[in-house]
């Protein structure tokens, strides 16, 4: 039989020195980890978003038509409008000096990288030879040139050199008041009883009232047009709007201003006569203080020549 208190030492012996161990273990890891009590600080590790390189901006989308006028006084060539880079300009300016020699142009077109490109700005070698014609004129607006004064009937000339990449047309202010007349009576026609009074005016807006030289009388097409307005118009409660006359810069400042006035103001009696109240509406004339166009076109002063309908 063992003795009970040899048995008890040799337990109490093996736990110590098993518990020793253990102790000789912790501090050892605790070493090979760090400073006992200290906290291991790891390095920072930038984020994914602090490491990105800064991407350029993206370039605005060209959404602007590119617009030129070109006009031909007594030989000398003005060209002016808005391109979409600085190589056109050169390319442009280049022709010009080609075209009409040293002195004989003057080269007003400016930049903007909202302008977008026109599908014929490959066909600027020879462009303005047809234009050497004094009292030539031309409208560009995108891929559309419209000839006037005494380039209107070199259209078939100028269409051949640009082939499909632009559509030429001569200016007939007759033809073209009637389209634009035609064009603003379907789009009242198709407005219901519902429709706002601005878009009203924005219907009416399109049509264009070709009156006789120096007169107010508004041509039979353009009161159909007139009439179908008023009896959108009439039923507008508490709508209220501004019939404007405007005018090229033809003639005298002080009667063009006179004209339009008188202008605005028979487009608003008859307004009235078809049942659109009087206080609905004001009559105002601007003469040529607001062009919308190069008055130097004839196409551009027939833009001019018009009138405007703004709510108040």
């Amino acid at each position: 039989m063992s003795n009970p208190s040899t048995s008890t030492s040799k337990h109490l012996l093996s736990t110590s020195v098993g518990a020793g161990v253990a102790i000789l273990l912790v501090a050892l890891l605790f070493r090979g980890c760090g400073t006992w009590g200290q906290t291991t600080v790891l390095p920072k590790v930038a984020s994914p978003a602090a490491t990105e390189v800064a991407q350029p901006a993206e370039k605005p989308v060209a959404t602007k038509p590119m617009l030129l006028t070109g006009v031909n006084k007594n030989g000398k060539f003005e060209l002016s409008g808005v391109v979409p880079t600085d190589e056109f300009k050169t390319n442009i300016e280049m022709e010009l000096k080609k075209t009409f020699g040293e002195g004989n142009y003057l080269n007003n077109l400016t930049v903007s990288a909202d302008v977008k490109p026109a599908s014929w700005l490959s066909k600027t070698a020879g462009m303005f030879d047809v234009f050497k014609l004094p009292g030539s004129e031309m409208d560009i607006n995108a891929d559309k040139m419209v000839l006037s004064g005494t380039a209107g009937s070199l259209k078939e000339k100028v269409q051949g050199f640009f082939g499909d990449s632009m559509k030429v047309v001569a200016l007939d202010v007759a033809m073209t008041a009637k389209e634009a007349t035609s064009n603003a009576l379907n789009a009242l026609n198709a407005l219901g009883d519902d429709a706002t009074g601005l878009q009203v005016l924005d219907a009416l807006g399109v049509q264009i009232i070709n009156f006789p030289s120096g007169s107010t009388m508004i041509p039979a097409d353009n009161k159909d047009v007139l009439k179908k307005a008023a009896a959108l118009l009439k039923s507008k409660q508490n709508f209220k709007f501004e019939v404007g006359g405007h005018a090229d810069n033809q003639g005298k400042a002080a009667s063009n201003l006179s004209l339009s006035n008188k202008r605005a103001a028979a487009v608003r009696s008859f307004l009235i006569a078809k049942g659109v109240p009087a206080d609905m509406m004001t009559a105002k004339g601007y003469g040529d203080t607001q062009p919308i166009a190069d008055n130097n076109t004839e196409s551009g002063r027939l833009k001019n020549r018009r009138i405007a309908y703004k709510p108040l």
